[in-house]
């Protein structure tokens, strides 16, 4: 996998797809990688490395879309990359990036940025059951 010191590249609307990632994916490899390094770093939050890149990650090398070109990926990761007051090249902990997430994204950043989304219904409902206490941050 990842060693802490090493840095993840992730682009910045996958900082807010982890926080929703409950194993279903693009693919059956896509959903592997995701969950690997899910895994990774939240058994690291305070070591483990993340540099935010523009365009393809560590997670998108697994999915099977990487070569089409995916337009509402650029809108997220634009929205994003505002709404968490991030830059391309910053470096942050996952602990720092869940942080950013609990300050910055509130309903309306959620909804603005992720609604274009095919996943949307399934992160809007988790979104509703962690807000009611009905399942675990």
């Amino acid at each position: 996998m990842v060693l802490p010191q090493e840095l993840i590249p992730l682009r910045p609307h996958h900082l807010v797809c982890l926080q929703y990632f409950i194993g279903k994916g693009y693919s059956a490899r896509f959903t592997s990688k995701t969950t690997r390094v899910l895994t990774y770093l939240k058994q690291h939050p305070t070591l483990a490395c993340i540099q935010i890149v523009q365009g393809a990650d560590i997670l998108c090398q697994s999915c099977p879309n990487l070569h089409t070109q995916c337009k509402t990926a650029q809108q997220h990761d634009q929205g994003y990359l505002q709404a968490l007051h991030l830059t391309i090249r910053q470096q942050l902990s996952f602990q720092e990036a869940i942080e950013r997430f609990q300050r910055y994204v509130n309903d309306t950043v959620f909804h603005t940025i992720c609604s274009s989304c095919r996943w949307y219904d399934l992160c809007s409902s988790l979104r509703q059951k962690r807000m009611l206490g009905i399942l675990d941050a």
